[in-house]
């Protein structure tokens, strides 16, 4: 009896830059489950609508301003309150990732390196709150751009008409032509935002235009080609590692007359702050290479990044010789809180992405030192059983505190343990389609060591189960109780891993590496209690 209402609220005088890139992580867990309907999500029905805020990310001539120390980007954003008029037509959500990648597909920074905090707020580091004031750009999110444009070319097998808004399609015509351009020129993709924004402030229309799907593909494409060409611009050619963040220097300057203290700004050139293990993980979700993975890999282990003392990963290098106008990162001491501790959170991010890369010799090694419960207790200076937001690293001038976890606010780190855990235990798409036939096939990543080496004895649901020697137990989407048995207790990964050959379903045996049709609906609708998995 209720009515659903969108109550998004809280533009903090900005928008952040990133809020929107755990959309890619939301879709890969979502064809994990149900890679037999992911056509029909992304274009089955226009039922997506578009939310107005009743906020209005400025032009440049706007939020440009001239002070005395040079020129600054101030007041991105101004509230303009419920705009009137229609609500803009629903679209699919194909149609609503099109238009999204559109707009980040014209906001690059003048070198076209990196995507510009444009809106006011940085990103996942909101440490570096002073750097939107300093043109600001960010190749996380230039990497993320390229992983959502690749992952729906990759997984769409029908590109079908599409409905945008008038307004909409008018933004996605502009920007096919924009990214077929051969050179990325900064202000005609600037007006192409600003115009577009315009339009959309001033629209009274609820009327629709459909764009064919051989377009919507082809702008995927362009997109795509800019964002992996920002990446390759942004590689740090003696380190080997990704240049994470720009403070964009104003070149070409010219102050307005009178009292106004705006300015236009013509050109930048771009300066990379110190290396950040974040561009590393989103530039690791980017590749399909082994070889180039363990590459990255090894050049993160050769800087600063990695911190030889404690063998954990700290979150940036030194910023000693960067002004505090970056913001709030500056204010702390070298190993502590958001300036080159182990902020756990992206550092789990990062090995969450060796695993994704297939570096599973390289993170069960860095696991012994990089994990909570592998820590010692007496260092880390809490339970193991709990994250923190931080560890000092031993950068840090207090000597003691080197090693330890602190709280400062609650951490994500959490939920990466999770996607970790996860991979390690079942895969990371244990339902796929094998000739229009659902299949369940289960693509463990455990060491022989976590088995068990003699019976344990658990409660499940209430009953009393006896866990044998030699096995491994979890729960599979949250209620069934999963078993994998390992007689020879040897690794699942490498030249001599064992694979599932059998499968047992409350009592019922299957031969072979997968389960097939009637009996794969069945895991998924949870009407399973129990798999037994045999290994060999």
């Amino acid at each position: 009896n209720c009515k659903c209402e969108l109550a998004a609220s809280g533009c903090e005088g900005g928008y952040w830059v990133d809020h929107w890139i755990y959309i890619a992580d939301m879709l890969e867990a979502f064809i994990g489950i149900y890679p037999d309907k992911i056509q029909q999500l992304l274009t089955g029905k226009e039922d997506i609508t578009w939310f107005n805020e009743g906020a209005y990310v400025q032009p440049r001539k706007e939020k440009y301003h001239m002070r005395d120390s040079g020129p600054l980007q101030l007041n991105s954003l101004i509230e303009t309150g419920q705009a009137a008029g229609p609500n803009l037509p629903a679209t699919t959500l194909l149609g609503k990732l099109c238009a999204l990648l559109a707009i980040k597909a014209v906001t690059f920074d003048y070198e076209g390196k990196a995507i510009e905090m444009e809106a006011g707020r940085p990103g996942w580091n909101d440490s570096l709150n002073g750097l939107p004031g300093l043109f600001g750009s960010s190749t996380c999110e230039a990497a993320a751009t390229a992983r959502l444009a690749d992952w729906l070319l990759d997984n769409i097998k029908e590109f079908s008409e599409t409905a945008f808004p008038n307004v909409i399609a008018n933004l996605i015509e502009e920007v096919i032509k924009d990214v077929n351009n051969d050179k990325y020129d900064w202000a005609r993709a600037a007006d192409i935002r600003e115009n577009y924004r315009k339009l959309l402030l001033e629209n009274k229309s609820e009327e629709k235009t459909f764009i064919n799907g051989s377009k919507l593909r082809d702008i995927l494409k362009g997109i795509s080609k800019r964002a992996h060409n920002a990446i390759e611009m942004s590689r740090n050619k003696k380190t080997g590692l990704l240049n994470t963040y720009y403070q964009n220097v104003p070149e070409d300057i010219k102050v307005a007359d009178g009292k106004n203290d705006n300015c236009e700004i013509t050109k930048f050139s771009a300066k990379p702050l110190p290396c950040y293990i974040e561009g590393q993980v989103h530039w690791l979700r980017l590749i399909k290479d082994k070889k180039k993975a363990k590459q990255i890999y090894d050049n993160v282990k050769a800087s600063p990044l990695y911190d030889q003392q404690l063998k954990m990963y700290k979150l940036n290098e030194c910023l000693d010789e960067w002004p505090h106008d970056i913001g709030r990162a500056r204010t702390f001491s070298r190993g502590w809180f958001e300036n080159e501790s182990v902020w756990t959170h992206m550092s789990y991010k990062y090995m969450l992405e060796l695993f994704r890369a297939g570096l599973y010799d390289e993170f069960f090694e860095d696991a012994k030192t990089m994990l909570t419960p592998f820590m010692d207790p007496k260092i880390y200076g809490r339970s193991i059983l709990e994250n923190s937001s931080f560890i000092a690293s031993s950068a840090c001038p207090d000597p003691d505190a080197r090693g330890r976890g602190f709280v400062a606010r609650l951490s994500g780190s959490t939920a990466e343990f999770i996607h970790m855990w996860l991979l390690m235990t079942a895969g990371a798409k244990p339902f796929t389609v094998d000739d229009n036939t659902l299949q369940f096939a289960l693509n463990p990543v455990l060491p022989g060591d976590w088995f068990t080496s003699k019976p344990k004895n658990i409660s499940w649901n209430n009953e009393k189960i006896v866990i044998p020697e030699n096995s491994f137990a979890c729960a599979l989407l949250g209620d069934i109780l999963l078993i994998y048995k390992n007689p020879q207790r040897s690794d699942t990964f490498g030249s001599n891993a064992v694979k599932p050959v059998k499968y047992i379903l409350d009592g019922e045996v299957f031969q072979g590496s997968s389960v097939k049709g009637e009996y794969a609906q069945l895991i998924r609708a949870h009407k399973i209690k129990r798999i037994d998995v045999g290994l060999a």
